[in-house]
């Protein structure tokens, strides 16, 4: 008989629980709730077709979490923009404390070094722009990023830009044709690209990851209105100038005049060991303290 019961039901993974062990404390991860407007699922007019369908999913893919909500003793949520997409009355069951960073791991370090596939080594110093997702998707901004490069890597010919991610799709639909996004998208800018200064390195081991991020001089974060990803908020930590969407998730942890500096409709901010979990930065954070 366990004590306390800790899971994550955004597709009903803490279900059927209570029935088994009716005396443990059900702690459920409420990380959002679907919306059929105003969040994700009609953020983004090229990708997105808002339809009464749509909505339907929607509301079909949030039952989970509101009958998981029914059965918790208590919700858990990271951020609160992705607590307030819970209806008023699952609202009052959820407390928002945000995952945290491992300060001590993600902290600066002008020693770092990344090699690529190609034998080149990145460093602290270089000119590095990172961009990460699970896997490579518009609900990410990867198209938004991939049809920025060549403009980008004209104005900065010094810079080397890395990016992670599978060729799977995690959220929204797939591309037509059943194929990834990836090369859909790269498609439209190929011939106007230095692929020699683009590198797609998949997905990697995360000890890697964390080296990308200590080289890393910007990195971009281009979010639909969705859950915050831990990428992000770990480049803060690392020290790296994030280039961000002006979207709620990541307004929430950027805040112009404070930690960044808003240029229409993105923001800019230059993480100085932010840690992301305490709300300082400086060198005490960027220590864990």
């Amino acid at each position: 008989m366990p004590d306390v019961i800790f899971g994550h039901s955004g597709w009903g993974e803490t279900l059927f629980l209570k029935e088994v062990w009716p005396e443990a404390k059900l702690l459920v991860y409420a990380e959002f709730y679907y919306r059929g407007s105003g969040a994700d699922a009609d953020f983004d007019p090229e990708f997105q077709s808002p339809s009464f369908d749509q909505q339907m999913i929607s509301q079909g893919r949030a039952a989970h979490m509101a009958q998981a909500l029914a059965h918790a003793d208590r919700g858990l949520c990271p951020t609160e923009w992705q607590a307030s997409t819970h209806p008023p009355m699952l609202r009052q069951a959820i407390e928002v404390i945000f995952d945290g960073v491992d300060c001590d791991r993600l902290t600066p370090n002008p020693d770092a070094r990344f090699p690529l596939p190609n034998g080149r080594v990145l460093q602290a110093g270089d000119e590095v722009i990172s961009f990460v997702n699970r896997n490579l998707e518009p609900y990410r901004g990867y198209h938004t990023f991939l049809r920025a490069l060549p403009a980008v890597l004209a104005a900065r010919p010094e810079a080397q830009v890395v990016i992670v991610g599978g060729n799977e799709v995690s959220y929204g639909r797939p591309p037509p044709g059943g194929t990834g996004w990836k090369d859909v998208i790269l498609d439209e800018v190929r011939d106007r690209l230095d692929l020699d200064r683009v590198h797609f390195l998949g997905k990697v081991p995360y000890d890697h990851l964390v080296d990308l991020f200590h080289i890393t001089r910007v990195h971009a974060y281009l979010t639909y209105p969705f859950v915050l990803s831990w990428s992000m908020v770990e480049a803060m930590a690392a020290g790296a100038l994030v280039i961000g969407s002006d979207t709620p998730p990541v307004a929430e942890v950027i805040e112009d005049g404070e930690t960044a500096r808003a240029r229409g409709t993105a923001k800019v901010r230059r993480g100085r060991g932010h840690c992301g979990s305490c709300r300082r930065s400086g060198p005490e954070a960027a220590r864990g303290r």
